[in-house]
């Protein structure tokens, strides 16, 4: 067995055992019998591999769901959603789902052949997922784009396959359902200099069909962990542990009236901002134009309504680990409005103590905001590979309004120019208060920050400096004993 199947296994496993779930498997959970539809082309049906991965999900659920889902493939190899339609009562509608996966882009998108557009992808996708909400209102949605770099002949064929599996991924958007892009996986590896066409042949024979390979370690557990958790998945070669883990701007507002977010009704919701749904209450997209006080917020996200209500929003399931070589940090910009009553705490899961606490009156260096954006950042400790940031905004007046106009999470590897992290044990130091440093011996030190940048320099030899200049954050501490023994670490200012 491969490490990237070892891997898959384990994300599998904690999955299972995670608080986000789809409903259907909520229901299973509660002991309820639930029955899953695969509905799609021979990405599903073909044998031996289309029929593998599926029947291996469904045995995955009935493992440890004590046998109560109950699934059909549906599909049928060579298709596409004009023949969905056709046969939509006999193959879904008759089967009464408690949720349903589509997958017909991919032949959708063989346009000389079956004449089919875009649009009309978009058109009959609509009308499969409306015609079977109509009899089952709860049944819960999946799309799957399975096909991202076809080759030869299938290249000729879908010349134009993203357009198709973007028609997949603005229905989810639009409308909130669970968009599951495998497609990118085989797009990424087939585009990487060092893997090329001769490593995707492996997972998809001919950039379109999956090997056994590309049925058990991509398909199988991309779709199982997206059902699993209810969440939109984006499959990649190799998964990004390093940079932007979240990133949310409201570039996308063009209207000048509020839009309340937590309604997911596209473009002015989570989705549009950050490519990920949140959970939100009282909060609003909005782009101020007028020529008043408040004109220079321009594009904004504003927690809280006009009274004194309070604003909150919950981000999606978000890998916030870190090893002792790696950091993981929290950056908001944000201002208030004319009335500064407004408290914005963020909290890690179900914490009662904030990561960061950013008051009106007195956060920026204990004055209150003024015309303009400020911005803050914290150090995320403590984070699991399943955590969420909560954004809970609070005020004491009408009006009292905190605007944000970024929110950036990031993971960066503390290595420095290729030296390794060493923790010499012989030099030890500790944060007497939130700015002083002692150690145990005489050294000298150099402080620099995650992006290798030196911030600090101590040349004489001391048992303790003070960085109470330093900006909240993760730093690498360099030090340097009068003996010549060496430590590298990283440090949290606080």
């Amino acid at each position: 067995m491969n490490k990237l199947y070892c891997c898959c296994i384990l994300l599998l496993i904690s999955y299972f055992s995670c608080s986000a779930q789809s409903d259907f498997v909520k229901e299973l959970v509660k002991g309820n019998p639930q029955t899953l539809v695969v509905y799609g082309t021979s990405i599903e049906s073909i044998a031996p591999n289309g029929r593998l991965w599926v029947q291996k999900l469904g045995d995955d659920l009935n493992a440890h769901y004590n046998n109560l889902l109950t699934l059909y493939n549906s599909g049928h190899s060579g298709q596409h959603s004009i023949w969905g339609l056709e046969n939509l009562n006999d193959s879904v509608i008759a089967r009464s789902p408690d949720a349903f996966l589509i997958e017909f882009a991919t032949n959708d998108a063989v346009y000389d052949k079956f004449g089919i557009t875009p649009a009309d992808c978009r058109t009959n996708t609509l009308l499969i997922i409306d015609r079977v909400l109509e009899r089952f209102p709860d049944c819960e949605i999946f799309l799957h784009s399975p096909c991202g770099y076809p080759i030869g002949d299938n290249l000729i064929n879908r010349p134009d396959m993203w357009v198709y599996n973007n028609v997949y991924r603005d229905i989810c958007l639009e409308r909130g359902y669970v968009w599951i892009n495998t497609a990118n996986f085989f797009k990424s590896v087939a585009e990487d200099p060092l893997m090329g066409e001769t490593v995707l042949k492996a997972y998809q024979g001919d950039g379109v069909h999956a090997t056994e390979k590309g049925a058990l370690e991509i398909l199988y557990p991309g779709v199982l962990k997206a059902m699993l958790t209810g969440e939109s998945l984006i499959m990649d070669k190799s998964p990004g542990r390093y940079g932007i883990l979240l990133n949310m701007t409201p570039d996308y507002i063009s209207q000048s009236a509020s839009t309340d977010m937590s309604s997911h009704s596209y473009p002015y919701n989570w989705a549009a901002a950050s490519g990920q749904l949140w959970t939100s209450s009282n909060v609003f997209a909005q782009y101020f134009t007028t020529a008043s006080s408040s004109a220079y917020l321009g594009k904004c996200i504003r927690f809280g309504k006009t009274d004194a209500s309070v604003g909150s929003a919950v981000t999606p399931l978000l890998d916030l680990s870190a090893t002792n070589n790696e950091s993981v940090s929290l950056t908001i910009s944000i201002t208030a409005g004319s009335n500064k009553s407004g408290t914005l705490n963020i909290f890690l899961d179900n914490s009662n103590t904030p990561l960061l606490s950013i008051n009106a009156k007195t956060a920026n260096n204990g004055n209150p905001f003024q015309t303009g954006y400020y911005t803050f950042q914290t150090p995320i400790i403590n984070g699991s590979t399943s955590s969420r940031l909560r954004f809970e905004q609070s005020k004491t007046e009408s009006g009292g309004n905190l605007y944000v106009n970024s929110i950036k999470v990031e993971r960066k590897d503390l290595n420095i120019s290729g030296v390794n992290n060493t923790d010499n044990q012989n030099i030890n130091c500790i944060f007497v208060n939130a700015g002083i440093l002692r150690f145990n011996q005489r050294v000298a030190t150099k402080i620099f920050g995650t992006d290798g940048r030196q911030y600090a320099v101590f040349d004489e030899f001391e048992e303790q400096i003070d960085i109470t200049h330093l900006p909240t954050g993760f730093y690498v501490l360099f030090a340097l004993s009068q003996n010549k023994q060496t430590s590298f670490r990283k440090i949290v200012k606080r």
